[in-house]
């Protein structure tokens, strides 16, 4: 696989067999029930998010994590849907240990995490930037429906267009965001 002729069956193959830094994971239309990891210096872009979903069927999640300082804003999710996820924390992406991922025109939608962060999850220091990007119907059980970032080890949200909306929590805080 690698190229348009000969497309490689999964996202998680193109990215751990495939593609290097500085490249583009080009995804088709279509529906994916799988899981992954983003990748220092990759790209990741479907046909939008109308039309490429990352979907966990309401049984797996985190969809989408990323973990580690070499994951920098040269990493890039971009034109896919991130939907029905479930996870403890972050149910449709979850950003670690000093990862700090773009995520743009995405929609993230309808994940459920039984903690924290139903749609998104940023812990310790890592760092997310999110561009023209809906986080909506998402829900968790303690803090943050829609996302929950933790201050400790200083993590940081950077948001530019998009929106958050109707996301909540069953029994704690932060509906949208904590």
């Amino acid at each position: 696989c690698g190229d348009s002729g000969a497309p490689c069956r999964t996202i998680p193959y193109a990215l751990a067999n495939i593609a290097a830094p500085g490249d583009t994971v080009s995804v088709w239309e279509g529906t994916y029930t799988e899981t992954f990891t983003l990748r220092a210096g990759i790209v990741i872009s479907g046909a939008g998010a109308t039309r490429t979903f990352i979907d966990g069927e309401g049984v797996r999640g985190p969809m989408v994590s990323a973990s580690g300082s070499t994951v920098s804003s040269t990493t890039v999710l971009r034109g896919v849907a991130i939907r029905r996820g479930t996870a403890t924390n972050g149910g449709g992406v979850y950003i670690t240990n000093g990862a700090s991922p773009l995520i743009e025109d995405c929609v993230v939608s309808e994940n459920v995490a039984t903690s924290r962060g139903g749609g998104l999850y940023v812990f310790g220091t890592a760092t997310l930037t999110l561009r023209d990007t809906v986080v909506i119907s998402n829900t968790s059980t303690s803090a943050g429906g829609g996302m929950y970032q933790t201050f400790v080890g200083g993590s940081r949200l950077d948001v530019f267009g998009g929106r958050f909306e109707n996301n909540g929590t069953t029994a704690g805080n932060g509906g949208g965001l904590w």
